[in-house]
Order: C-alpha cells, then structure tokens, then sequence
C-alpha cells in the first residue's frame, strides 16, 4: 500500500523520486500528489524527475489516441473527448484539464523531464510550454543485434514484415486491412516476428511467427525472404526499439509521420516515412505506398 510505501521511503535522508509509468494505479488522479509526499517536506529543490515512456501525465489516453482511435495531435486541454477524461473508482468524472493540473503539481517539482525522440519533446512542450527548459532529450542507448545481409532471391515477391508484439495502438488493424486488399494479389505478404492481438482474425495472407530474440532478427528475415519492413503504429511512440532493430538490418522500413518512429525512420537513408494526419486513412496510404514501391511485381 501508498502508506507502507511512504513509511518506507522517509526513512531515506537522500530521495530521488522518479516517475516512469502511472498507467493502471488503482486511482491515477491521486498519483502524483502521493508522489509529492514522498518528497522531504523541508526540501523545496528535492530531486525528483518524470521519464516520458507514455504520455501519461498529459491524458488518462497515455498513448493520446483519441476515443475514435485516432492520434490528432497533443489533446486541448478543453477536450471533452471521452478518451481525455477519467473515471475515479468512486464514479466520478475528471476533466482534461483538472487531470493536466494535477500532474502539474508533481511536474513543477521535477528536476527534469526525459524524452526519448524530439517528437515527444516537441509534444511535451506544446502541452507544457512553460518546462520546456527542464524538457531533456535523452534517447535509449540500443544495443547492437548480430546483421547479417539480408539477400532477396525471389525479386518478384513482396514480402512485408512487422516486428513486435501488435495491438491496436500498435497498427493491428492497419495490417489487417491492407493484408485484405492484397488477398487476391499472392505477391505480397506479410509476416509480423512477435505477437499479434488474438482478438483480431488476420487474412491468410499474414503469417505470425510469434516471440523471437533480437539476435535472430536477421536470420528470420532471410527466413521469411523478407524485403521491406513496416512499422504500423498509430500513435506516436515516445522512441521504438522496434524501428531501430529493423533499420539495422539495412533493408527499407517504413512508418508513419509521427512519432519517435517517424524520427527514426526520417533520418535513415533507408527509411521511407508515409503522410499522416487528420482526415487521411493510414491504410490507404501504406497500400499506394506499396503500389508505388513495385510497380513492376505489381503490373
């Protein structure tokens, strides 16, 4: 319990306190004032700092879709969009804004604020413009992977892969229904290396291979003859493993324009990053984009 947390902790003469992840406490709203308690109370510069792996601290939406499952930009703080809101176990509702206030709290007395790709930075500073200064660009260290060069031996096939476990947020649907407009076509495929959300019935035209270790991701490229790969994702993620693990093997890899994958997609030579944005259908996209890649295969 919070109680025998902070017993615990004040016991401490020295605290850093560090927020990572808020998503799922029991009551999220009262999260960062039991965060500020655990600070010393005679310490206004006590040392604390809140890590951006999600955008928790900006909506109850950590990943800012909104309740039509759309990413449209950091929320307004007015937004009476239902995702934005939050329901406190005792029923009641909390505001955009009365949740944006309360984090504030804890913000102001963090040192710094960590961001993993300048999407989330420029994100950040659009909702909290007055921390920009404490805002720190600070990206994940990624460790090699054994790169093999991935030869292709049948040109005339395309084969798309997605690596990581897929969910919706994740581009699940993006993949199904773009795999559904090439059903009839059986020179595209496409294989997702990790798990895909068992809620959703896939084409036959997506194999999912299931876990893998970062180590095999070349071979299983070879393995599956894969030519491109995909990052599907639908929010703007605040780094992406992924992406850098695909960019790595030197085959093309494409994404949408947001996010750290977007970043990370954007300033390699074989990054190739799709249009996104409001009244636009990513999957559309992602299908002209491969109709344009292959003409020839296609024709």
């Amino acid at each position: 319990t919070f109680s025998t947390t902070s017993a615990l902790v004040k016991r401490l003469e020295t605290r850093k306190i560090t927020n990572s992840c808020g998503a799922g406490a029991n009551d999220a709203l009262a999260l960062p004032d039991q965060l500020l308690q655990l600070l010393p109370e005679d310490q206004d510069d006590a040392a604390a700092e809140a890590l951006f792996h999600d955008f928790f601290p900006v909506s109850p939406s950590y990943t800012l879709l909104d309740s039509h499952g759309q990413y449209s930009g950091a929320p307004n703080p007015r937004s009476t969009d239902k995702a934005h809101l939050y329901q406190r176990p005792d029923g009641s509702n909390v505001t955009l804004e009365h949740w944006q206030s309360a984090w504030r709290r804890f913000l102001d007395r963090c040192e710094t604020l960590v961001v993993f790709s300048p999407s989330s930075q420029r994100i950040l500073t659009k909702c909290y413009p007055d921390m920009a200064e404490r805002i720190t660009l600070r990206p994940h260290h990624v460790a090699d992977i054994p790169v093999h060069p991935v030869r292709i031996h049948n040109s005339s096939e395309i084969c798309i892969g997605i690596l990581g476990n897929i969910g919706f947020h994740k581009g699940i649907e993006v993949i199904r229904d773009a795999a559904l407009t090439f059903l009839n076509t059986p020179q595209v495929r496409f294989v997702i290396i990790g798990e895909a959300d068992l809620v959703y019935v896939l084409p036959p035209n997506v194999v999912v291979h299931g876990a893998y270790d970062r180590t095999d991701i070349s071979e299983l490229a070879k393995l599956y003859q894969i030519n491109r790969w995909l990052i599907p994702s639908i929010w703007p993620e605040t780094f992406s493993f992924a992406t850098h693990d695909c960019l790595a093997t030197g085959l093309p890899v494409m994404c949408f324009d947001l996010g750290g994958q977007g970043d990370a997609v954007r300033a390699h030579p074989n990054g190739h990053v799709l249009p996104f944005g409001p009244g636009r259908d990513p999957t559309d996209d992602l299908v002209q984009a491969v109709r344009e890649q292959y003409q020839t295969v296609l024709a």
